[in-house]
């Protein structure tokens, strides 16, 4: 319980944080399913979520409507220039330019060796749950202090996690989470 008024004590210090503590009647008094055992926890306002494919959809959009246009292609290599890049390698041309952005989330590692330089950027395994649920959607995202969640997601399906493992690429899913 330390820890999590400690953290909160962090966020409220924040800008663009809006949280508070609740007790345990505050707390069912915003989403009555919680269970008997919950004695408080952080309460944030103003949260908000995005479908990520859709998100990236609109943002491929924009880009077309403002004039830009978007390449299909494999990344090999980058091209230096004068200690700065100048062009991204793929299998079939150069395309030029005066940044990269490396958006390749866990196998970012991959392309370290371009830049010259390690990335610490590992794949983290996280094991959920999504069910229907009757009633209501939940209301606000319930997590305990150890990191178990559950919420109502942009999809209508509640989402129930509590796993964050660092077992690389590993996809199966385990007896103790599940448990």
């Amino acid at each position: 319980m330390d820890r999590l008024r400690r953290r909160l004590d962090g966020l409220e210090s924040e800008e663009g944080y809006d949280v508070q503590w609740v007790d345990d009647q505050e707390a069912k008094s915003i989403e009555p399913r919680i269970s008997d055992g919950f004695v408080g926890g952080v309460l944030s306002r103003g949260m908000m979520e995005v479908d990520p494919y859709r998100f990236s959809l609109a943002l491929a959009q924009a880009v077309e409507r403002l004039g830009g246009n978007i390449r299909t292609a494999t990344a090999v290599g980058l091209r230096w220039s004068k200690g700065h890049v100048s062009a991204v390698e793929t299998e079939l041309t150069e395309v030029p330019c005066d940044r990269v952005i490396v958006a390749m989330g866990p196998w970012s590692f991959e392309v370290s060796d371009w830049f010259r330089m390690p990335f610490d950027v590992r794949p983290m395994r996280g094991q959920l749950l999504k069910f229907c649920l009757d009633g209501d959607p939940i209301k606000c995202l319930v997590q305990d202090v150890s990191g178990g969640y559950a919420l109502t997601r942009y999809d209508g399906l509640v989402w129930a996690g509590g796993t964050f493992e660092d077992v690389g690429f590993d996809e199966n899913t385990t007896v103790e989470a599940r448990d």
